[in-house]
């Protein structure tokens, strides 16, 4: 199992617990080093935004809790992402995602931009890519998934997507 966006190691703990090998992916070196001080076996710094560095059908499952599924901030980035996911993934592959839909948007997209700023520092301007569940599935159809299930909450929603057919070709 891949999990994308791992941060401290929160669900990589709790899965890695019930005896499934998970394999952290995270930006933040600083984040990395917590979840490997917490227990994480296995924690890669690196970005999902860029290629990943996994032999084709590596995981059977890919986690991007948090808000993960738009980090990459741009439709297409997180086309890119969801490709390179499908790479990675054995034939009936899943994913596994949390997001939020936009606030207001005609398109079924919008991006929400933000800075951070910590004892005077100030990160670098970051954007995570807000959709709507029928945004999700279009984006998702185009490139590799279809929506097996939709989980609607208060602020947000959960999706399950499964390798499409059209993205199998050639995995395990």
């Amino acid at each position: 199992m891949l999990d994308v966006g791992c941060g401290a190691g929160r669900h990589a703990l709790y899965l890695q617990g019930t005896g499934l090998k998970v394999i952290g992916l995270e930006l933040s070196s600083r984040a990395a080093a917590i979840a490997r001080a917490r227990g994480v076996r296995e924690v890669r710094v690196a970005s999902a935004c860029e290629p990943l560095e996994f032999p084709r059908a590596a995981f059977d499952t890919v986690l991007l809790f948090g808000n993960n599924f738009g980090l990459c901030g741009t439709v297409p980035a997180t086309a890119r992402l969801l490709r390179e996911l499908a790479r990675v993934t054995k034939r009936h592959a899943r994913i596994v995602a949390t997001t939020r839909p936009p606030y207001h948007s005609a398109k079924g997209r919008e991006v929400a931009r933000f800075r951070l700023t910590y004892r005077g520092q100030h990160s670098k301007n970051a954007a995570v890519l807000l959709l709507t569940p029928q945004a999700l599935a279009e984006l998702a159809a185009e490139n590799g998934w279809s929506v097996a299930e939709i989980f609607l909450g208060e602020e947000g929603y959960a999706v399950v997507l499964e390798k499409s057919d059209r993205a199998t070709h050639g995995s395990a």
